[in-house]
């Protein structure tokens, strides 16, 4: 079941919504939780009713391995349970890949039969990933199985984000006002679904088609023209910010009307000047998850390990920057690495991955050469906007292999994307056969001119009284995004007309088109 399907929003939404505050108002949270389980159970069998055992198995082992480790620390048992989880991802992810290269390799003659992959695994394989370390390291364990399912289950996250971890819902899941009605979080979290859904409709999808058609031709040999493939690159840059970004507001939004805040997961990572700044704002919870749970981990023992030889961090010497980019080296790569194969089974997925480690290690030296050497934020701040045309850039290019389906599709696309000898620019009929490329130019408009959807849609004044809407961060920061301003998002009559249009031509898109598939669905 889509966000974007007239069965969920015509149906299943409003079901579950009714439900909700009617058993959670009478019959206490325990009830409340209980539908919310329920319902997220029927939008999981929706999809495949098969995966359901596997979810089920992979619940009942997590809640009691952490009951377990709660109860009495141990690293093997944590080692146990990290590692079930790597093996269950592993087995449905990576195996026909892991056989496929082996056989390759080595011509075994292994054939093994296609692996269909349980839909959302990667995504609550981290979560109960994280819930295992964090129960380690001394956060309280539930002690309520339905709080636990609820905690995984809960639809608007389940299947492509945010990564949740436990204590951003621990007190919602066991407070009695998340399950009375709030008529102003309703609002905002309709107005927040509602953005995340024209984007969906009305710009990633029209847009979809110039990036299929690119690499559609790739798969076939075709080597693009010189404007096809970076206009083709573009489209597609543009069209996986508004998809993955409109389910992200989506789901914020969604999570708000059953009053429960989740994580923020996007904000504007195309205005990013670094790409280190690229990766605090895009899959925010990704990314923070990768930081703890992966990065720090590394970082520490080889920091620890260092120290334990006597060495220092840094030297005044003319290599004094050497060992502090080494020790950047290691995790970076790894780390970075293991986002790439997370996305999918395949080495272009890997390539994807280490150019971004690549990129992230050269933006960590800069920044330490320039705090070696006092080069103050002045000069970041004057050329930050060639800085964020080349993250801009360098992303785009990157997520070439990102959505080709092989290496060698990616790099036939690289073959237009620098055939400088080819035509720059496309026809003029081109442009007006194909008004669909304008919404590219659009989109880049919005991404780079318009603030974001939680940015507009803030908060409002009422009576003389703020009612701001806080979200969490990535990195655990609470903040309100309230912004004054004449622009801000109020429910007045003006701002009335124009979510009425957003609602209207996103309702049209999804009455009068099959609804299109999210694309970090497949992973």
């Amino acid at each position: 079941m889509l966000f974007n399907s007239s069965e969920f929003i015509l149906l299943f939404l409003p079901v579950a919504l009714i439900g909700y505050y009617s058993i959670g108002y009478l019959r206490g949270p325990i009830a409340g939780v209980t539908w919310l389980v329920l319902m997220s159970s029927v939008f999981y069998s929706y999809w495949n009713v098969a995966f359901v055992p596997i979810l089920a198995v992979s619940l009942l082992a997590n809640y009691a391995l952490g009951r377990a480790i709660s109860h009495k620390p141990n690293r093997w048992l944590l080692a146990l349970g990290v590692g079930a989880n790597i093996l269950l991802l592993g087995w449905f992810k990576y195996a026909n890949f892991l056989v496929d290269n082996i056989d390759w390799a080595f011509s075994t003659g292994i054939d093994l039969p296609a692996i269909a992959l349980p839909l959302a695994i990667s995504f609550y394989t981290f979560q109960q990933i994280a819930y295992l370390v964090d129960t380690y390291d001394g956060e309280e364990a539930e002690t309520n199985f339905l709080r636990y399912s609820c905690f995984v289950l809960f639809f608007p996250h389940l299947i492509a984000g945010p990564v949740v971890l436990y204590k951003d819902v621990r007190r919602q899941l066991t407070s009695p006002e998340t399950y009375r009605f709030n008529s102003t979080h309703m609002v905002f979290g309709l107005t927040i679904f509602a953005v995340g859904l024209f984007k969906k409709t009305c710009l990633a999808d029209p847009i979809g088609p110039i990036a299929d058609a690119l690499f559609r031709d790739a798969a076939a040999g075709i080597v693009p023209s010189f404007g096809e493939a970076w206009f083709g690159t573009l489209a597609y840059t543009v069209q996986l910010y508004f998809d993955f970004s409109g389910y992200s507001d989506m789901a914020v939004g969604l999570g708000l009307m059953f009053n429960i805040r989740l994580p923020i997961n996007f904000w504007s990572p195309y205005k990013s000047g670094s790409i280190i700044e690229f990766w605090s704002r895009w899959h925010m919870t990704l990314t923070r998850f990768l930081t703890t749970y992966v990065y720090n981990p590394i970082l520490m023992s080889l920091t620890r390990r260092r120290m334990r030889q006597g060495k220092p961090l840094l030297r005044r010497s003319s290599f004094a920057l050497v060992p502090f980019i080494m020790l950047l080296v290691v995790p970076t790569s790894l780390t970075m690495l293991i986002s790439g194969i997370w996305h999918g089974a395949g080495w272009q997925f890997v390539i994807w991955g280490l150019l971004h480690g690549l990129m992230l290690i050269i933006n960590h030296a800069w920044r330490a050469f320039r705090h070696a050497y006092g080069i103050g934020p002045a000069v970041g701040r004057v050329f930050r906007p060639l800085g964020v045309l080349l993250t801009f850039t360098c992303v785009a290019l990157a997520l070439v292999f990102f959505r080709a389906g092989s290496v060698a599709q990616a790099l036939i696309v690289f073959q237009g994307l620098t055939d400088v000898t080819a035509p720059i620019y496309l026809p003029r009929s081109t442009w007006l056969e194909r008004p669909d490329m304008l919404l590219v130019l659009i989109g880049l408009a919005i991404v780079w001119l318009l603030p974001n959807a939680l940015e507009w849609i803030g908060g409002f004044e009422s009576d003389g009284a703020e009612a701001s809407v806080t979200a969490k961060s990535a990195q655990g920061v609470w903040f309100s995004v309230w912004r004054p301003s004449r622009w801000q998002w109020r429910p007045n009559f003006r701002n009335g007309i124009v979510m009425g249009a957003l609602i209207c031509f996103a309702l049209i898109r999804v009455f009068g088109v099959v609804p299109s598939q999210f694309l970090y669905f497949t992973f």
